[in-house]
């Protein structure tokens, strides 16, 4: 409440309710020996009884005209007494009237006062909230960020490392291999020269009845089978060295246009020397698939993953089949590796990129092949969906775009 508020002028009806304003113009009347009326500003009696004739003396209130006080003629003096008493009980009411006006407006602006207060702390505490949230939110973005470096340090040290073990694993393999393979085709160009020995003995000769006597004959022409046997298994180790070495290719670190097709036949030939003998493992290419801008090494190792994975699913089922397929959508080059096996639980699903996350039994694999593949797709701005029904198999989808973001 302002000044103003306090100074304000209280009428008759507010400064007497609850006033016995009756027995106070009851006691007024014993005290002048006759009627006495107490008449508001408009001259309506509102205690007391109507003096016919009577004089009337005003009660003021800070100034301004509260009531009249009407006595019987002659009884002016009595009447200014009686007036004057009325004025200070009237008075006395205002002031508590005034007083409690005074309260109630220190309290309100007490209330007041708290309860900007309280929202002020409201304010305060949804910014500190927001604040809290936010902090929070970018302390699981830092976390995720540096657990996805993690991984790719992890990711890089391992594949130098197969890289490194390929390349010495194929320059300690080549050396012996190339001298074996040598020895072995000049060994078998050196048959048809025994055969022509063979020819130019005489028919009655101790030396050819000894060669017909031993069946050098069936040696001569068996060795050359065996000799043939050994030139092609050097020849497939040889080749198995050099997709170990093309699949291992992460001593390249820049993006090279590869033929997708090839990198996956490379990778087929690799893991299809580990499969079980009841899996069946089929490749279907599409004709035609432009180059792919990628780094091939780290491609393999994802393909590698998923077809092993595939192998795994299933087990020792009857029938077991794995398919391996290129499409083209688009700009997009697409591989699927669909497998008959025994699907993934839909409780499963959403969990198999989570890092460390294995359905296998202990030390059969640490839960990071699908994550690290996932990474690595997303290096290359594509994308690893995998879609599998429990019982029936899975297939894993890679998308991978023409064009490499460098």
């Amino acid at each position: 409440m302002n000044g103003a508020d306090f100074d304000r002028e209280l009428p008759l009806a507010e400064v007497v309710r609850g006033l016995p304003l009756d027995r106070i113009a009851a006691a007024l009347e014993v005290l002048l020996g006759g009627p006495v009326g107490i008449e508001d500003p408009s001259g309506r009696i509102v205690a007391g009884h109507a003096v016919p004739g009577g004089q009337a003396v005003p009660v003021d209130l800070a100034i301004e005209p509260l009531c009249t006080v009407c006595v019987p003629a002659g009884q002016l003096q009595r009447g200014a007494a009686a007036a004057t008493l009325l004025r200070s009980l009237l008075q006395a009411r205002a002031q508590v009237i005034r007083a409690g006006d005074l309260h109630a407006s220190a309290l309100s602006s007490d209330h007041e006062a708290l309860r900007e207060g309280h929202a002020a702390l409201q304010r305060s505490e949804a910014r500190y909230r927001e604040l809290v949230q936010s902090l929070d939110e970018r302390v699981k973005q830092r976390v995720a960020s540096l657990d996805e470096r993690q991984r790719q340090i992890y990711l890089a040290e391992r594949l130098a490392s197969i890289g490194q073990l390929a390349a010495g694993i194929a320059h300690e393999i080549n050396n012996p291999i190339g001298f074996i393979l040598s020895n072995l085709e000049t060994g078998r160009r050196y048959l048809p020269q025994l055969q022509e020995f063979m020819k130019a003995l005489p028919a009655d000769s101790a030396a050819a009845a000894r060669w017909h006597e031993l069946d050098l004959d069936f040696v001569v022409d068996d060795l050359d089978d065996l000799l043939g046997d050994c030139i092609a298994g050097c020849q497939r180790i040889a080749a198995i060295v050099r997709d170990v070495k093309g699949f291992s290719s992460v001593d390249r670190p820049d993006p090279e246009d590869v033929d997708l097709n090839a990198q996956l036949a490379t990778v087929v030939a690799i893991v299809a020397t580990q499969k079980p003998a009841g899996v069946t493992l089929t490749e279907h290419y599409a004709a035609g698939l432009p180059r792919l801008l990628c780094l091939p090494g780290h491609l393999n190792q994802v393909f590698a993953t998923l077809i092993n994975n595939a192998i795994l699913a299933i087990e020792e089922r009857e029938g077991g089949r794995v398919e391996v397929h290129t499409r083209l959508e688009g700009t997009d080059v697409w591989v699927d590796i669909v497998d008959n096996g025994v699907g993934i639980a839909p409780d499963v699903l959403p969990r198999v990129f989570d890092p460390f996350f294995t359905t296998r039994g202990v030390g059969r694999g640490i839960g990071l092949g699908l994550t690290v593949a996932r990474d690595i797709v997303g290096a290359h701005d594509g994308q690893l969906v995998l879609n599998s029904e429990p019982g029936q198999g899975t297939t894993a989808s890679v998308r991978l775009p023409l064009t490499l973001t460098r």
